[in-house]
């Protein structure tokens, strides 16, 4: 601890008297800390704010999970807490509420009130938390009747209501279709509003949003709601159709988290057999979004590590150059330590202390400081032009990102100055004699790195992307393929490093031989301590190369997605019309769009599911437009087949 203490008085006393080498080298560490420190940081803010804005541009009915089971009363009153509990166990990671919408299976017939027509039918059912999504109108919300007889209570929607010229205190007698004589007694105690038609909570049902669906030659209202005690044991309908639904709460899922709750709805359907010895009916659209999601982020995550191997050599090579400046910037004083006695321990401990002095600051501010730049790009860049606001923070894998490149300052600036520690008589005659290539040429790295990279590129150019099938049959991200351009970039640029010694001595020979001296001891420099002067453009020669490969992978990128978006689009504009359109018949439309300013070109396509049989079951049936299809019908260079006329 002594010989610490003493260690970092000396690097402080060292560092004052060096600072405009200690500032830049510290300069350089921080901005190497935070650039690799930006890869994790910007990963899992834009990860996030892409999937929030795929879970909010989602449909509602697609977000939410359903149970559907039909059962007699008696049975939906027996299994609801069970699956109430397996819904709460599955969308515990987003806190969904668990809401109940319970209706009589078959439709009932209305009688009783003058307003009624003929074939009129009615819903009876009940909702949990109406009141908080709907306001009264008038009266009051349902209660329980207990055993007492009488009209069961219920509430109707304000242009049910309307309809039927209903009034607070009106008696209904609900009955059976066909074949039962038993009629339900329904009294209206309230009549209500929807709040907001756009409220989840309705599941755009048209008839929990209207009121009211039309038929062929009869209409269905309500349904008329009433309280679960009443409608479960008051009222002899046989079979109800109930739906458990969540509305999970998306607006905080994480990455991380999404992985787990599409793990837990996989599984829901098991854990609902299992418990209630049925398998209901579980409708979600969530698995699907979120593996799309996942599978999405994967390749997005791909393409950041491209990026950011090549970001982590250019980081690492910068601290690599500064720390090996401020070595040979001291060899002199570590010299002059040796011969007043200091063994290569001390020299070595003297230069950790050193090395943690501009570390230790560096890793603890680098992720900071790539927070506040990646902050910038909500406002100015790509992200700001698609309107994707990202909310960067700091977090453990960036700390452990910087934390490495902290440890690689520390390791090149105590280790070298350990192996550099000789006597002042040598380190005079190597200054005179100095090594004309580097360790990695000598031992022929450079070679085998490129040797790596070749095959790398091989591997890549026979797999066509880094995402490839696992043994499982799952998408991954193969390692080498990531590391691929990484590698042939530091091994084109340490290849590099062979050839400019020779570009120098070749130089130097042409030069010589004219009457030019500062060309001729400029080239002769040159060519006698290339180490000292291709280190700078090995560091210029990365960095352009990155540039480059950004600039063309940024536009392959973009051109890849307008691609995509337009095979999944097919056109700018969708148009899919109602039963009636300003009057026009069917067979007019095409031809009223196309007539609109801007419109130039429109094509009707008719889509029917199912609509050819098959002794194998059914197809589906598509009909386009030929003389619109023979516009876009792509044929092979050279095929004289023609488009269908069908």
């Amino acid at each position: 601890m002594r010989s610490l203490t003493a260690a970092w008085r000396v690097s402080l006393r060292r560092s004052r008297a060096d600072w405009p080498i200690v500032a830049a080298a510290w300069l350089i560490t921080l901005v190497a800390a935070a650039l690799v420190a930006a890869g994790p940081i910007y990963w899992s803010a834009s990860s996030t704010a892409g999937l929030q804005r795929t879970l909010a541009a989602a449909p509602v009915t697609a977000t939410t999970i359903g149970v559907d089971l039909y059962g007699s009363p008696a049975h939906i009153a027996a299994i609801d807490r069970r699956v109430v509990a397996d819904l709460r166990s599955a969308t515990a990671t987003v806190n969904g509420d668990v809401l109940r919408d319970a209706r009589g299976a078959s439709t009932l017939a209305l009688s009783g009130q003058p307003s009624v027509q003929n074939g009129d039918l009615g819903i009876l059912g009940f909702l949990d938390a109406l009141p908080d999504h709907a306001t009264l109108r008038g009266g009051a919300w349902p209660t329980d009747g207990g055993a007492a007889p009488g009209p069961i209570q219920v509430v109707v929607m304000d242009a049910v209501a309307k309809e039927l010229r209903l009034a607070v205190g009106d008696e209904l007698d609900l009955t059976p279709q066909v074949g039962d004589t038993t009629v339900i007694p329904v009294r209206l105690v309230g009549i209500f509003a929807v709040n907001s038609v756009a409220d989840p909570f309705w599941h755009s049902d048209p008839q929990l949003t209207t009121g009211m669906v039309p038929g062929a030659g009869f209409r269905t209202f309500g349904p008329f709601l009433t309280t679960p005690t009443d409608l479960l044991q008051r009222t002899p309908i046989v079979s109800l159709h109930a739906t458990w639904r969540v509305f999970p709460d998306l607006t905080r899922l994480t990455v991380d988290e999404s992985s787990s709750l599409l793990g837990a709805l996989d599984a829901l359907p098991g854990h609902l057999l299992a418990d209630l010895g049925e398998a209901p009916t579980t409708t979600t659209g969530l698995p699907s979004i979120l593996g799309d999601s996942v599978r999405s982020l994967l390749v997005s995550r791909t393409n950041l590590l491209l990026l950011m191997g090549q970001l982590a050599i250019l980081a690492t090579y910068a601290v690599v150059l500064v720390a090996s400046l401020l070595v040979e910037h001291r060899r002199i004083d570590t010299a002059l330590l040796l011969s007043r006695g200091a063994g290569p321990s001390r020299v070595a401990l003297l230069a950790l202390a050193e090395g943690l002095l501009l570390a230790i600051p560096a890793v603890l501010l680098g992720p900071w400081l790539a927070v506040a730049v990646l902050t910038v790009l909500n406002v100015a860049g790509p992200l700001a032009d698609v309107g994707l606001d990202i909310a960067p923070r700091v977090t453990g894998d960036a700390y452990l990102a910087a934390a490495a490149v902290g440890i690689v300052c520390v390791g090149l600036l105590s280790l070298p100055a350990m192996l550099a520690a000789r006597t002042f008589a040598a380190e005079h005659r190597g200054l005179s004699r100095q090594e004309t290539r580097t360790f990695g040429q000598r031992m022929g790295l450079d070679v085998a790195l490129l040797a790596v990279a070749a095959i790398a590129l091989w591997q890549l150019h026979l797999y066509g992307a880094p995402l490839t099938r696992t043994v499982q049959g799952t998408l991954g991200i193969d390692p080498l393929l990531v590391a691929a351009p990484a590698i042939s970039l530091l091994a084109g640029a340490i290849l590099a490093l062979r050839l400019l010694p020779l570009l120098a001595q070749g130089t130097e020979a042409v030069v010589s031989r004219g009457r030019g001296v500062v060309a001729s001891l400029g080239s002769r420099q040159l060519a006698r301590r290339p180490l000292r002067y291709t280190r700078s453009a090995l560091l210029l020669m990365i960095a352009v190369s990155m540039g480059v490969f950004a600039v063309s992978y940024a536009a392959t990128w973009s051109i890849s997605q307008r691609d995509q978006a337009a095979y999944q689009a097919g056109a700018d504009v969708r148009v899919e019309p109602g039963q009636a359109v300003g009057g026009l018949p069917a067979w007019a439309l095409p031809d009223a769009y196309a007539g609109l300013p801007g419109v130039e070109r429109a094509s009707p396509v008719e889509r029917i599911p199912d609509g050819v049989s098959l002794s194998a079951g059914s197809a589906g049936l598509l009909a386009i437009d030929a003389d619109a299809a023979a516009d876009i019908v792509l044929l092979r260079p050279g095929s004289d087949r023609q488009p269908p006329r069908t």
